[in-house]
């Protein structure tokens, strides 16, 4: 839980920086597709996800890297929580024997995304 804690206060921090400098497009944008993000891990944590949640964390993920600069590690962060989700959504009920563990793992690997997200910088659109 400590990691957990850590890692969402630096999340706020970072937001209210963001917010500061651009707090009508940017900030706004991010926060929703966040939150999207962050209910279709829950749903698919607990072991109630389905294709539609696993389509709309994908939707979502690319979302937020279409409004960041390029950033290696949140990409592989992003692409490692879809990766682990896709597996919780579709593997087969003998893949899926140990819940506790793929739901662990669900969450794990959005805590690193999250926590790679603090790093993150509004792209810049060339004019």
């Amino acid at each position: 839980m400590g990691a957990v804690t850590l890692t969402m206060a630096r999340l706020m921090t970072w937001r209210r920086s963001v917010a500061a400098h651009d707090p009508s497009t940017f900030a706004e944008i991010f926060e929703d597709r966040l939150k999207h993000v962050e209910s279709a891990v829950a749903v698919i944590e607990q072991g109630e996800g389905h294709r539609p949640e696993l389509d709309s964390l994908r939707v979502h993920l690319i979302d937020i890297l279409d409004v960041i600069e390029r950033n290696p590690g949140i990409e592989a962060a992003a692409d490692d929580l879809y990766e682990i989700a896709a597996r919780a959504v579709t593997g087969s009920a003998r893949e899926r024997s140990s819940v506790s563990r793929e739901r662990r793992i669900v969450r794990e690997a959005a805590l690193r995304l999250t926590d790679r997200l603090t790093s993150a910088l509004p792209l810049q659109r060339q004019q």
